[in-house]
C-alpha cells in the first residue's frame, strides 16, 4: 500500500511538473528550431535557447510587447516578425545575419545597434518606426532594401560602425558607396537639402516621411526617381523635377500636404497613379507636353486645386483620378474639343467633367505686378482714387488694408473719409478677361496743418496742389477757440462753387450746423456744432468745384484749430420739465456729441440709486431689482440682467468728478431723452 501510495505522489508530482512545460509550448511554437508563432500576454519576452529563426509574423501586432531577449542561436529574423509589436527596448545578438522585410516596422524602439554579424536588411524592417532617434549600422552589412528605415521621423542620427565598403552615410543620408544610389533619407532631417551631384537614382520610399523637410534640390545628375520617393513630406512647399528623370515611379508626391509649386521634368509620358493625391496646398499644376495618360488617384483630394494646365497629347484620364477636387474651375487644354471628347474619361471625374474646358489654351493669361504709390490721403478730408484698369476689369483688396474711412469699389475706385494716420501698405487684384494685374500699393494717410496747405507743391494732394493764396483757408479766422461762439471762416478769393463742409470727417448739415453765403466763401460754423466737437485739435475741411476752361474739378482746403476746456458753454439738463441743478460740477457735451452728467447729481434727479465699484472701476445705478454698470473709459456697458449695451461714448472721471452718458442711463431705466437745440437744454421723461 505504501509503494503504491508513493508511486501514486511520485506520478502526481510528474503531472504537476508536466504542466508549465505543456503552457511553454503553447506561449511559443517551435517547429525544427523556427518560433513560428507567439502566443504569450506579451511584456517582457524570453525567447527559448535552441531557436535559430524567428518566422514569417511570429509576433505580429503583439501590442503588449515591450522587450524582449533573443538567443545567441538566432540567426534569421523573418518578414514581419515583430510587425506593430509595443516594443520600446531591443538587443539583436550576434549571430543574426538576416533581418527581413517589415520585421520591426511600427515599433516604438528609440536607438539601435545591429550586430556585427549581419548582413541583410530587407526592405521597410525598421520603417514607421517613429520614435526611432538613432542607428548604428555594421561594417559588413551587404544589402540594405528600400525603405529600410523611412518614415522614421525622429531619426535624426545614422552612423556605420566601421566603413562600409557597399554604403556610405553623408549628412545622415545613405548613399551606395560610389554616391550613384540614395537609399535613404534620415526622417528627422529638417530646414533645406540638396542632393548632391552625381546621384542617379533616387530610391524607392528615400524621403518617406521626411516631415521636417522643407527645401529639396535635385541635380540633373538624377535619372530615376523611384515609387513614394517624397511620400508624406509635409511641410515640402515647392520642388523641381530635372528634365534628366527620365524613369519616374508613383505615389511620388503623396501626402505632401504643403505643396504649391511643382515643375515636372518636360519628358514626362505619365502622372503615376496617387502622385499628388491628398496635396491638400495645390492650387494649379501645368502637365508636360508629352504626358498621355493620368492614373487614378493622382489628385485625390486636392481642396484647393482651382485649374489644371492640360496638354493635347492626354489620351486617358483614369477612373477615381479627381475624387474630392471641389474647387476644380478651368482646365485649359492644349487641344480642340473634338481632341478633348476623344480622351477616355473614367468613371469618378465629376469635378473634371463640370469644369470649364478652354479648349486650344496653353493656360491662363500671365499674371503681372506693378508698384504704385498712390496719392497721400489726409486725416479727415474726403478722399478719392482710381486705378486705371483694362477693359472689363474689376477690383478687389486681396492684401493688407485702407485707412480706416475709406473702401475699394469693384469698378477701382478708393473713396471715403480717412479717420486713420500711418503708411499703409497692400495689394488690389484686378481681374480681366485677358487675366489678372497684383497693384502692390502703398498709401500715407497724414495731418495736414494749417500751415502746410500754404505750401506749394506738396507731392500727392489734388487739393494741396491748387492750393494757391486765393485758394486756402485764412488761418487768422479759426486756429483757437477758447469760447463757445460761432466762427467765422473766409477763404481770400473764390473758387467757383461750395459743396460741402466737413468736421472731423463728419459731414456737417448746411443751415443746421453751418451758414454759407451764396456766392461767396464766408463760412459761419455755429456755437452748438462745436460744443458738439468738444476740446481739443479738430479738422475743417471745405469742398469747392474749381471751374476752368469749361471743365470742372473738385478741390478742398483744410484748416485745423483747437477747441480749448471740455466742452465749452455748460448744456442744461432737465427731468420731467423741472431742470437740475448742478450743486457740484456741471454737465457738458462730449467729442461724440454725449451729453456727460455728474453720476450722484443726476442719479438723484432720476430718483435711482447711484454707487461707485473701485474694485471694477464702474459707475452703477439702480432702482429695485434693475442695475446698470458704466465701467469708466469702456464703451460697453452691463446690466442686472446679464446683458451689455454697446455706446458710443465712454463714463470718464474729469477733475475727480466721475460724468455718465445721460442717454444710455435714462433709456435703459425706460425714459426718452430729447434735445433743444435753442435752449441747449437735454429733457429726460
Amino acid at each position: 500500500m505504501k509503494k503504491a501510495f508513493a508511486l501514486l505522489l511520485t506520478l502526481t508530482l510528474l503531472l504537476a511538473l508536466a504542466v508549465p512545460a505543456a503552457m511553454a509550448e503553447e506561449e511559443f511554437v517551435i517547429v525544427d528550431g523556427v518560433l513560428t508563432k507567439y502566443n504569450g500576454p506579451g511584456g517582457d519576452v524570453v525567447i527559448p535557447d535552441g531557436v535559430t529563426s524567428i518566422g514569417n509574423g511570429a509576433f505580429l501586432q503583439c501590442f503588449e510587447l515591450t522587450s524582449v531577449v533573443i538567443p545567441s542561436s538566432v540567426t534569421s529574423i523573418g518578414i514581419q516578425a515583430f510587425l506593430a509589436t509595443g516594443l520600446t527596448s531591443l538587443v539583436i545578438p550576434e549571430g543574426v545575419v538576416r533581418i527581413e522585410s517589415e520585421a520591426f516596422s511600427s515599433s516604438s524602439i528609440a536607438s539601435l545597434k545591429l550586430p556585427d554579424s549581419l548582413e541583410y536588411i530587407g526592405e521597410d524592417a525598421f520603417s514607421y518606426c517613429e520614435k526611432l532617434e538613432s542607428v548604428v549600422i555594421p561594417a559588413d552589412v551587404s544589402y540594405i532594401g528600400a525603405g529600410a528605415f523611412s518614415a522614421c521621423s525622429s531619426l535624426t542620427e545614422m552612423t556605420f560602425s566601421e566603413p562600409n565598403p557597399n554604403y556610405k552615410i553623408t549628412d545622415d543620408v545613405l548613399l551606395s558607396k560610389d554616391g550613384s544610389r540614395l537609399i535613404c533619407c534620415a526622417g528627422g532631417k529638417a530646414g533645406s537639402y540638396s542632393v548632391p551631384v552625381g546621384v542617379s537614382e533616387i530610391g524607392e520610399s528615400a524621403f518617406r516621411y521626411c516631415n521636417k523637410l522643407k527645401g529639396l534640390t535635385i541635380p540633373d545628375s538624377v535619372t530615376t526617381i523611384g515609387d513614394n520617393a517624397f511620400f508624406g513630406c509635409e511641410q515640402l512647399q515647392s520642388i523641381t523635377i530635372p528634365d534628366s528623370a527620365v524613369n519616374l515611379g508613383e505615389g511620388l508626391f503623396t501626402m505632401c500636404e504643403s505643396l504649391q509649386s511643382v515643375n515636372l521634368p518636360t519628358n514626362m509620358t505619365r502622372i503615376g497613379r496617387g502622385d499628388f493625391y491628398f496635396c491638400r496646398s495645390l492650387t494649379s499644376l501645368q502637365v508636360p507636353e508629352g504626358v498621355t495618360d493620368i492614373g487614378s488617384w493622382a489628385f485625390y483630394y486636392c481642396p484647393n486645386l482651382t485649374s489644371l494646365i492640360l496638354p493635347e497629347s492626354v489620351k486617358r484620364i483614369d477612373a477615381n483620378t479627381f475624387i474630392d477636387c471641389g474647387r476644380l474651375k478651368d482646365i485649359y487644354f492644349g487641344g480642340s474639343e473634338k481632341q478633348w471628347s476623344a480622351v477616355s474619361i473614367g468613371d469618378n471625374n465629376t469635378p473634371l467633367t463640370a469644369a470649364t474646358i478652354h479648349y486650344n489654351s496653353t493656360g491662363p493669361a500671365a499674371e503681372t505686378t506693378v508698384q504704385s504709390t498712390l496719392p497721400d490721403a489726409v486725416r479727415y478730408v474726403p478722399y478719392s482714387y482710381s486705378f486705371k484698369g483694362n477693359d472689363g476689369a474689376s477690383f478687389a483688396l486681396t492684401k493688407g488694408s485702407l485707412p480706416a474711412g475709406l473702401s475699394l469699389a469693384a469698378n477701382g475706385t478708393i473713396s471715403g473719409i480717412p479717420t486713420e494716420l500711418g503708411v499703409f501698405s497692400f495689394t488690389v487684384t484686378e481681374t480681366y478677361p485677358g487675366g489678372k494685374v497684383q497693384h502692390q500699393c502703398t498709401l500715407s494717410s497724414v495731418y495736414q496743418g494749417a500751415v502746410d496747405v500754404e505750401q506749394q507743391n506738396v507731392p500727392g494732394y489734388g487739393f494741396v496742389e491748387t492750393a494757391t493764396d486765393n485758394g486756402r483757408v485764412d488761418d487768422q479766422t479759426v486756429g483757437s477757440v477758447a469760447e463757445l461762439t460761432d466762427q467765422r471762416t473766409h477763404l481770400e478769393g473764390a473758387f467757383s462753387e461750395f459743396q460741402a463742409l466737413y468736421l472731423d470727417a463728419q459731414k456737417l448739415t448746411r443751415d443746421v450746423d453751418y451758414t454759407a453765403e451764396e456766392g461767396s466763401t464766408v463760412i459761419v460754423v455755429l456755437e452748438e456744432t462745436l460744443a458738439r466737437a468738444g476740446s481739443g485739435t479738430h479738422t475743417l475741411a471745405a469742398e469747392f468745384l474749381k471751374h476752368s476752361g469749361g471743365s470742372s474739378e473738385t478741390v478742398y482746403t483744410v484748416q485745423n484749430f483747437t477747441l480749448s476746456g471740455i466742452g465749452g458753454k455748460n448744456v442744461n439738463v432737465s427731468v420731467k420739465g423741472t431742470p437740475i441743478v448742478w450743486w457740484d460740477a456741471e454737465p457738458y457735451i462730449d467729442t461724440n456729441s454725449r451729453t456727460m452728467c455728474p453720476f450722484r447729481i443726476i442719479g438723484e434727479a432720476l430718483g435711482l440709486t447711484a454707487g461707485w465699484d473701485g474694485s471694477t472701476r464702474e459707475a452703477y445705478f439702480t432702482n429695485g431689482n434693475k442695475t446698470i454698470y458704466f465701467p469708466i473709459d469702456g464703451k460697453t456697458a452691463r446690466t442686472s440682467e446679464g446683458k451689455t449695451v454697446q455706446m458710443d461714448t465712454a463714463a470718464v472721471i474729469v477733475n475727480g468728478r466721475t460724468y455718465a452718458p445721460v442717454r444710455y442711463l435714462a433709456e435703459y431705466f425706460g425714459l426718452t431723452v430729447g434735445w433743444d437745440g435753442k435752449s441747449r437744454t437735454v429733457s429726460v421723461d
